[in-house]
């Protein structure tokens, strides 16, 4: 199996000076018991507004004023809101299908926004060709907008892939979540065959992983396909500590999957070799590099992090 992973982010305190209490509260406090102060959580800085958010919700303010005050008709105010929907769309879109992290569930999101998209700008379309037909607007503003309709398929198909991307990457996730259960309960009979566990040392550094990518590039003069280096959004909406391990989409008995288990085996690097589907999930195939993935849970509970994370 290939799977390409091309497409590829202020804690502020300040001190409060308490203010001197008055002779009489100090003494009425005094007579009473000492009460423990309540915590105070300080609030989250909140992230700044993108400049072209912010200067499409401006326009909104602006123009609705002047409808409001007559100035401008009210079609001027549905134009700006329009772009102002645009632009969050624009955003959302930024941090999802161009982000560089994504949960299962963003995917899922994506995917409606630029399907949504799609048949908005298919409308767009077909009122501009009316009015270009009636000779309203010039031909010019119909070729805009099948351009702008035509980006909008290009942005789904490419939604499409990331989606799918992320969809194999849970499955992996998964596949692992559920062998790592029956290997603690002893049931390993669904993954007979289908799972090869080498523990090796026990420990995967990132010297490691930088000898192991240089080797595959050398070997195959091409980078190694890693679906998940480290932790990711998709395993932490999954639960599970993924730092200090790496998930590589090869299929354990191919031939590059083969010399990477070898490579693997002769420097006593740990890794798990997931061959196929697992108790009946769409599981995808690949070789997670180092120690098993910990609970989170149990990860905050812990005062030492798994070894090789």
């Amino acid at each position: 199996m290939k799977l390409s992973l091309t497409l590829a982010f202020v804690i502020l305190s300040c001190p409060l000076a308490a203010a001197p209490r008055p002779k009489a509260v100090k003494a009425q406090a005094a007579k009473a018991p000492a009460a423990k102060a309540p915590a105070v959580t300080e609030p989250a800085a909140s992230a700044p507004e993108p400049l072209l958010l912010k200067l499409a919700r401006q326009k909104v303010e602006k123009v609705k004023a002047l409808v409001e005050s007559g100035v401008l008709p009210r079609v001027e105010l549905a134009q700006a809101e329009r772009a102002y929907a645009n632009a969050k769309d624009d955003e959302y879109l930024r941090k999802t299908l161009y982000g560089p992290d994504l949960t299962p569930t963003a995917a899922q999101e994506m995917l409606a926004l630029t399907a949504r998209r799609i048949e908005e700008h298919k409308a767009e379309v077909e009122s501009t060709k009316k009015l270009v037909d009636q000779q309203i607007l010039p031909a010019k503003e119909l070729e805009a907008a099948q351009d702008t309709l035509a980006r909008a398929e290009q942005e789904h198909e490419w939604a499409q892939t990331r989606a799918h991307v992320v969809e194999e990457l849970a499955a992996m996730a998964l596949t692992e979540q559920e062998y790592m259960r029956a290997e603690t309960s002893g049931a390993h009979l669904p993954f007979s065959g289908l799972v090869e566990h080498y523990p090796g040392s026990g420990i995967f550094t990132a010297v490691d992983r930088v000898r192991v990518a240089s080797a595959f590039e050398a070997r195959f003069r091409k980078a190694l396909p890693v679906s998940a280096d480290g932790e990711t959004a998709v395993h932490r909406s999954l639960g599970f500590d993924h730092s200090g391990r790496v998930d590589v989409a090869l299929m354990p008995d191919s031939a590059e999957g083969l010399w990477l288990r070898d490579y693997l085996t002769s420097h006593r690097i740990p890794f798990f070799a997931f061959r196929t589907a697992v108790a009946g999930s769409a599981t995808g195939a690949h070789i997670h590099i180092g120690p098993p993935s910990n609970k989170l849970e149990l990860v905050r509970q812990s005062p030492r992090r798994a070894v090789g994370g």
